[in-house]
């Protein structure tokens, strides 16, 4: 218990200018703003990871509903949720006498320093889309190189050709490229060395307005809020209100 508060200790020094301490010393740094209601810390949906706080992990980011029979909850995790309101994230950082005091499920070694990567989900899908494209920003520590009015974000990685014409509407376009639900690391679709006419039979509405964007050689990532995907109604295994994460390369394009 003495070796572990000296870790916490030490852990938490480097957020002196941005966090908050709560009562008996519990940590709280706060990645970015809520978007709802105060959380209900005695019921709460979260988006968490957990691990020691020495790094090893012991839980990677899922999104769980507990209460207070839960396996998760120390009073450390408790007491950080009840200053949390939805669509909040933070670091929960939680010191021995906060943490799991006797034997659990888990495995962990009572009176272990904890730290929590939470992410408060929101009850209005539209604002939890909101939330999630805040994470994505934040965790990839990302700013778009340009926003269009439609909410669609572009993100660069190799610049292209500032000679060659643009793709156009019902262009044939060469390309690769693959689509995510946003903070996942699995894609749901994928394509490699393709080619197509560029319009809305071929591509869905926002994946149409992300290439418009681009140039020839080019290589970007796009943010496509749900608005511009597949809506309230969701298509196949992409969920209603799912934001996406489209990576393509440009490679050519045919007016």
């Amino acid at each position: 218990k003495i070796q572990q508060t000296a870790l916490f200790w030490e852990y938490v020094e480097r957020y002196t200018t941005s966090s908050l301490f709560l009562d008996d010393e519990l940590c709280y740094v706060k990645y970015f703003d809520g978007l709802g209601n105060q959380l209900n810390s005695n019921s709460a949906n979260i988006d968490f990871s957990m691990s020691l706080i020495n790094q090893e992990s012991i839980m990677q980011s899922f999104e769980y509903i507990f209460d207070n029979n839960s396996d998760i909850l120390t009073l450390g995790l408790k007491n950080g949720l009840s200053i949390m309101s939805e669509g909040e994230m933070g670091k929960i950082i939680v010191p021995p006498d906060l943490s799991f005091t006797e034997e659990n499920s888990l495995g962990i070694i009572p009176y272990s320093a904890l730290v929590y990567e939470v992410r408060a989900i929101c009850t209005e899908p539209q604002k939890e889309e909101v939330s999630k494209i805040n994470k994505f920003l934040y965790v990839n520590d990302l700013t778009p190189d340009s926003i269009a009015p439609n909410g669609i974000m572009q993100f660069i990685q190799k610049i292209g050709s500032s000679t060659e014409e643009p793709p156009t509407l019902n262009s044939n376009i060469f390309f690769s490229d693959s689509i995510y639900l946003i903070n996942h690391t699995t894609p749901v679709w994928s394509c490699q060395d393709c080619s197509d006419y560029l319009n809305a039979n071929n591509f869905v509405s926002g994946v149409v307005k992300a290439i418009l964007m681009m140039k020839q050689g080019e290589h970007s990532t796009f943010v496509i809020p749900y608005s511009e995907a597949y809506g309230s109604a969701g298509h196949g295994n992409i969920p209603p209100y799912s934001t996406l994460v489209y990576k393509i390369e440009l490679k050519d394009v045919n007016k």
